[in-house]
């Protein structure tokens, strides 16, 4: 997605945040999800879930979103 000409992470990470909370919740994810027809067991949206919140606090940040959205550098 990152690597789309018109691709604007800040507007996916206020469409996710559908409580309005400058923070994502797993509830936000799965209710994004579930709205494209995709339903993910509780075990695949921990993984999805943990991948993004990377202090384990129970909520994603737009920083750690970035963090984990954005393309890696390699330098090889």
């Amino acid at each position: 997605m990152a690597r789309r000409p018109k691709f604007n992470v800040h507007e996916v990470f206020q469409y996710l945040d559908v409580f309005e909370q400058n923070t994502l919740t797993k509830e936000c994810l799965k209710r994004v999800l579930v709205d494209n027809k995709v339903y993910p067991s509780e075990a695949e949206l921990g993984y999805l879930y943990d991948r993004f919140d990377r202090n384990r606090n129970g909520r994603i940040n737009y920083e750690e979103f970035t963090e984990e959205i954005m393309p890696k550098h390699s330098f090889h």
